[in-house]
């Protein structure tokens, strides 16, 4: 009787050991999928620091109609 039991409680815990694996097989990439996450906000960010940079620098309406002789403008 004890070798039954033992070939049950091995057999459970051989599902409880898989059951296991698949939860750290899914952290690890929930761990990916947020550090991709964080990366793509960092560049979305640095993108959006530089393309204000540049709106920044940009020439002023006056100096483009200047430049060109014609209104240039949204």
């Amino acid at each position: 009787m004890s070798c039954l039991f033992a070939s049950t409680s091995g057999s459970g815990l051989l599902a409880e050991l898989a059951m296991v694996e698949e939860e750290i097989l899914w952290l690890e990439r929930k761990v990916d999928e947020l550090k991709l996450n964080l990366y793509q906000g960092e560049t979305n960010s640095e993108m959006e620091t530089t393309k204000e940079a540049a709106e920044e620098t940009e020439a002023p309406e006056s100096f483009t109609t200047m430049q060109t002789g014609k209104f240039i403008g949204a």
